[in-house]
């Protein structure tokens, strides 16, 4: 694929969307060919099921809401994500596969290593070249939402362990991120993914042409 694929993690209210539009925002400026999406979502599939995860007032069981999120990546990825990359696109996500092992795993407590395999089926060979976790304590994140969907509503032991499982998948091969420290401001942060998303690019257009 000769695109370049970047990923935004974090928990509820890390602020991960703005991220993702100031850093589509300063690529666009440097020149680069750039699609902005999100996860789940992105296509007719993906924004029906974001819809019955996140405001559906109906419960789910944690495996159907497994099943849900694998079923919307999978179509994002074949429909959006791949044939950007063979485009040569720069592809922006505001969460994938790392999203669904710590809210699915650490947090709903299914198991960790059938949801690393179920989600690492689902990607195939479409692993990020980059990937951020904009770390901050849950009790800041949930300050900044409005506590309105399903998982913003959880309890407060839930979003701990998600971003307990954020920090232990940042450190493990095919999973790992650069942790940013999310208390910081928006511009110090939007400044850090910038640069090093740069060398990042420059590193892998550099290499290709070598």
């Amino acid at each position: 694929m000769n695109g370049f694929f970047i990923v935004i993690e974090g928990i509820e209210g890390a602020g991960k969307t703005t991220q993702a539009k100031i850093l589509e925002k300063k690529l666009k400026k440097e020149g680069y060919d750039v699609l902005r999406t999100r996860e789940p979502g992105g296509t007719w599939l993906g924004e029906r099921i974001r819809r019955i995860l996140l405001y559906s007032s109906k419960n789910l069981s944690h495996k159907a809401e497994l099943a849900l999120y694998l079923s919307a990546r999978a179509q994002f990825i074949e429909e959006v994500v791949k044939p950007s990359l063979n485009n040569g696109k720069i592809v922006i996500a505001d969460r994938y596969l790392h999203s669904t092992i710590a809210y699915q795993g650490y947090g709903r407590g299914l198991p960790i290593s059938e949801v690393k395999k179920f989600s690492l089926f689902i990607a195939g060979d479409v692993m990020p070249d980059l990937a951020f976790l904009i770390d901050l304590p849950p009790e800041t994140g949930l300050k900044r939402v409005k506590g309105l969907d399903r998982f913003e509503s959880l309890p407060l032991d839930f979003h701990r362990r998600v971003r307990e499982g954020y920090l232990k998948i940042s450190k493990e091969k095919p999973f790992s991120m650069k942790v940013i420290d999310g208390t910081m401001g928006i511009g110090e942060i939007s400044e850090i993914i910038f640069q090093l998303t740069l060398k990042a690019l420059r590193k892998k257009y550099e290499a290709r042409r070598s």
